[in-house]
């Protein structure tokens, strides 16, 4: 199983459209899981929902701080999710 991680605000350079079907050909695969990593003051969180695999409770993880600790928390969150794939 290959793993792909998005960091992200969520607002995307090209069009949302291109972004979600780039996320879908990707995923449609069955071979590949894609985390997101929301960051930012307001991160588009429904853009990243769109791209994350399902469900977004284990795959759309949010980085709501800058202090090491939220860092430390998500890369944990990643490794548990990660590993028991």
């Amino acid at each position: 199983m290959q793993v792909v991680i998005l960091v992200s605000d969520g607002h995307s350079n090209s069009s949302p459209g291109e972004t979600s079907r780039a996320a879908d050909s990707l995923k449609s695969t069955g071979q590949l899981t894609l985390f997101a990593v929301a960051v930012g003051d307001e991160p588009d969180l429904a853009s990243l929902a769109r791209v994350s695999s399902s469900p977004q409770s284990s795959y759309l993880l949010r980085l709501t701080g800058h202090l090491s600790s939220d860092v430390t928390a998500v890369a944990r969150q990643l490794l548990d999710n990660i590993c028991i794939q």
